[in-house]
């Protein structure tokens, strides 16, 4: 999940860092409540012990093709620094998604249709994110950005499934934790340093947790240190993802003038 998604894009767009607003970047509604990481006992299930046996790299491996596999996914975010909290609320799948960022600086949603990718705000978040330019009227208004427009990939990462697995896949040296019960769940977590994107610094400690019995399914994320946190929830697997692309969307080079 994470990343600066469409803070990064934009900045990069006007050539202004704003770090002020959508501190990351993998909807609708309000952010989940924060998953639980509390060890408890290990899971005894045989297809535990067996996922467990195997190295974590592998483990790894077949979450993310069980992922691929099951298709559309409901996630929720929240990320925690020292310029405050932001929270993330979307849905999924292989060629569309949709996200709600909330955070002090405003709100901003994000849809990926058909290669498209769209975006609104309120006026507190467009003042930042098109620092000096006129954007006040331009409040719930969808915004445009195709493919070969400048910042177009920051404002698509993070949206659809395959962005939101990369955002929450472990790199570096992997560890297994073996099996645990994670809110209630019987799970394996695997344990790397942040990919890219991934809402903390790069190279901070993070886990993926998946089920341990059944589909190896990833079920929660968490990284980072001291102030830098990330906790992230996967529910609904395989639920259809509805994205559709607004009407009458202005061009975002109308608004960058490029």
């Amino acid at each position: 999940m994470g990343s600066l998604r469409v803070t990064r894009v934009l900045s990069a767009v006007t050539s202004v860092l704003v770090s002020a607003l959508l501190l990351s970047g993998c909807g609708g509604g309000t952010a989940s409540s924060t998953p639980s990481h509390a060890a408890k006992p290990p899971a005894s299930a045989s297809t535990a012990t067996s996922l467990a046996s195997l190295p974590p790299a592998q483990i790894l491996s077949k979450a993310l093709a069980a992922a691929e596999a099951a298709g559309p996914v409901h996630f929720t975010e929240i990320q925690r620094s020292d310029s405050g909290t932001s929270t993330y609320d979307q849905n999924a799948s292989s060629g569309a998604g949709n996200q709600v960022i909330r955070n002090a600086g405003g709100t901003v949603t994000v849809r990926v249709v058909a290669g498209v990718g769209y975006f609104r705000a309120t006026a507190t978040a467009l003042a930042q994110l098109f620092p000096g330019k006129a954007v006040s009227q331009l409040a719930g208004r969808w915004i445009a950005a195709r493919q070969g427009n400048p910042g177009y990939q920051d404002v698509t990462v993070g949206i659809t499934l395959a962005s939101v697995l990369a955002e929450c896949t472990p790199g570096g040296s992997l560890t297994s934790t073996g099996p645990q019960t994670v809110d209630g769940r019987s799970v394996i977590g695997v344990k790397g340093v942040a990919p890219a994107n991934s809402g903390v610094p790069q190279g901070q400690p993070v886990t993926l947790y998946v089920m341990a019995t059944g589909q190896p399914l990833p079920v929660s994320f968490h990284g980072g240190s001291g102030v830098d946190q990330v906790t992230a929830a996967f529910s609904r697997w395989g639920e259809t993802v509805r994205a559709v692309a607004p009407a009458n969307p202005l061009p975002i080079t109308s608004v960058t003038g490029s």
